[in-house]
């Protein structure tokens, strides 16, 4: 094997200097979610960028174990649906955009803060007109009125609009079935106008969540013209 022999060189006329800096962005409250959107009070992400062809999901129960020893486990769980955990992904596109999801990323405080999250996903598909001055929505019978049942996280609605004018969010009431291919949804505001299925891109569940995590990265591109922040996310019930 060739053998190698190192040496260092050292410069002349070489000076070598300490410096400490102080950032002054501890003593300045940047938190700011304005750039997101609100809903219900708290921000709301309607883009959740996946950067492989699925995203992961888990749904987590608490359990409880009673094991007599001299019998069969007994296994129950108080709570009345699961939790969802998924990946989030934020892009930001421009240094106003990569200023506006530091912002975010400060105004949530890791896990502390909760927010609006929608699920990208044809969650419903609505089957008849939505009448202006009505509050009600036929929809494809996939089983909301006898699973979901009106319960935490799915109350919420996001509808998109094929000529991408400003989506409408709605609070679900209520459901009743109307026979076996439709179901209709109460939400808890009426339609502004008449709108057609056709003119309708999406309509999706928007859950509330939070971070599952402390620690949250920003990773730049583009000298910082670009960023990415990837972090789990948890549905919270509240």
């Amino acid at each position: 094997m060739p053998a190698f022999v190192q040496s260092a060189l050292f410069r002349r006329n070489l000076s070598i200097i300490g410096l400490t800096f102080r950032s002054t962005e501890n003593d300045v409250d940047l938190a700011d979610a304005s750039g997101f959107g609100a809903f219900g009070g708290k921000p709301i992400i309607v883009e959740n960028v996946a950067r492989d062809p699925t995203v992961s999901e888990t749904f987590g129960r608490a359990l409880t174990a009673v094991d007599s020893v001299s019998g069969l486990d007994d296994v129950t769980t108080y709570w009345d649906v699961h939790k969802r955990g998924t990946m989030l992904t934020i892009r930001a596109v421009g240094l106003a955009a990569v200023w506006q999801l530091r912002g975010l990323i400060y105004s949530l405080r890791g896990r502390q803060a909760s927010f609006w999250l929608a699920r990208s996903s044809d969650d419903l598909v609505p089957v008849a007109d939505l009448l202006g001055a009505s509050d009600t929505i036929d929809v494809a019978n996939y089983g909301y009125t006898q699973f979901v049942k009106t319960r935490l996280p799915k109350t919420s609605i996001r509808i998109s609009f094929v000529d991408e004018s400003t989506p409408l969010l709605r609070t679900i009431l209520s459901s009743s079935i109307v026979s076996a291919a439709v179901e209709q949804l109460t939400v808890d505001s009426n339609w502004p106008t008449l709108i057609t299925p056709a003119e309708i891109s999406r309509i999706e569940f928007v859950e509330k969540v939070r971070l599952d995590t402390d620690d949250v990265t920003i990773e730049y591109a583009d000298g910082g013209n670009r960023a990415y922040m990837s972090a789990p996310v948890k549905v919270v019930f509240e």
